[in-house]
């Protein structure tokens, strides 16, 4: 939870910590760490949408809907692909929690490049997941100390 003394970059909440539905945003960017590198991504997607263009129409000679198709249908795919490392962890942070009021609860984990990946330590240690409860394997040292002991 963010400290009270620290202001809302989304700025939606008054003083009391409480949602304000009138409120308005206090700074554009309320990412700027995803927000720039998704304006990078679309920028590499256009351009490339752009190379694809034009080596279909002047290079290759093909109609001009044909390179229009392709070129549409390229750049929706990669789009698409974007969207993938967006909205499948968001989906599958809302799976795990619903899954969670449900009474089952499951460790959270995203594919190695989505995006949001700092939401999974905080998600995992409000439903009781830490490090320590995440091991698996023992250490050696510690198992043959204990048998000494007793």
């Amino acid at each position: 939870m963010q400290d009270m003394n620290t202001p809302d970059p989304i700025n939606l909440h008054d003083a009391n910590g409480s949602f304000d539905p009138n409120a308005k945003r206090s700074s554009i960017f309320p990412d700027p760490k995803f927000q720039a590198l998704y304006l990078i991504i679309c920028g590499i997607i256009y351009v490339g949408t752009a190379s694809v263009w034009y080596a279909t129409y002047f290079l290759f000679k093909w109609p001009q809907i044909l390179c229009a198709l392709f070129t549409v249908s390229t750049f929706y795919t990669c789009h698409l692909l974007v969207s993938f490392r967006i909205a499948g962890p968001i989906h599958s942070l809302k799976t795990n929690m619903k899954n969670y009021l449900a009474g089952e609860k499951k460790k959270l984990a995203f594919r190695e490049h989505d995006f949001f990946s700092e939401l999974i330590n905080p998600y995992n240690e409000i439903i009781g997941f830490n490090e320590e409860s995440l091991k698996i394997v023992e250490d050696p040292q510690n198992s043959t100390e204990d048998k000494k002991a007793a």
